[in-house]
């Protein structure tokens, strides 16, 4: 999971020497919202026909080789989460209840992987005001304005979304990314320097 996009995680791909294609769940779709997890690394397995088959938080050391031996002993489990609905039936979920926060939030994502920015953007900002409460529009909104060139502003929004849900290191971790690079892609991740900066922020500095 990395809001800014395949760009930045093909680098991680090919040293892995994955076999398989590779997913960049940029919007925090799978992580996010179908798991439920607030933490990252995070190791997934899709099948063909887009079940979810199997999915570990991970550590920085052991996530290529867990995913190995899924594949080598073949350890999955029955199908849990199916491919979703279409985008044209997302539109008339989100017209039959248009007070339904979530309808609103996954007709803007929907959108967003289209390419239809305008409309995402509307659908996310309509999310976060029906649901105030929710990180997830905010965060999908930011990374929209990230794929706009627009890191200030996506930063400003991640903050927000952050301030919603504090104990969320998904969001924080793309903040210290964004801000940070060097710790994040150039050579190995920088793991020590994320412990550095959670205890100072848990300090308030």
């Amino acid at each position: 999971m990395d809001a800014q996009g395949a760009s930045v995680a093909k680098p991680f791909v090919e040293k892995a020497r994955a076999r398989f294609p590779v997913l960049v769940d940029r919007t925090n779709l799978i992580a996010g919202e179908i798991l439920g997890q607030k933490a990252i690394p995070l190791a997934a397995m899709i099948d063909e026909v887009g079940m979810l088959r199997w999915s570990k938080i991970s550590g920085p050391d052991n996530v290529r080789q867990q995913i190995l031996d899924v594949l080598d002993e073949k350890q999955v489990a029955p199908p849990r989460v199916a491919s979703g609905p279409t985008l044209d039936h997302l539109r008339k979920l989100s017209l039959s209840d248009p007070k339904n926060a979530n309808n609103q939030l996954r007709l803007a994502t929907a959108h967003l992987v289209a390419g239809n920015r305008d409309l995402a953007r509307t659908g996310f900002e309509k999310a976060s005001t029906l649901a105030p409460d929710n990180w997830m529009p905010l965060f999908r909104l930011g990374v929209l304005l990230l794929e706009e060139k627009k890191p200030k502003k996506a930063m400003e929004i991640f903050r927000k979304a952050l301030k919603l849900d504090p104990q969320n290191y998904l969001i924080r971790k793309q903040i210290w990314a964004i801000e940070n690079p060097d710790k994040f892609y150039k050579g190995n991740v920088d793991y020590n320097w994320q412990q550095k900066q959670m205890r100072k922020e848990r300090n308030g500095g």
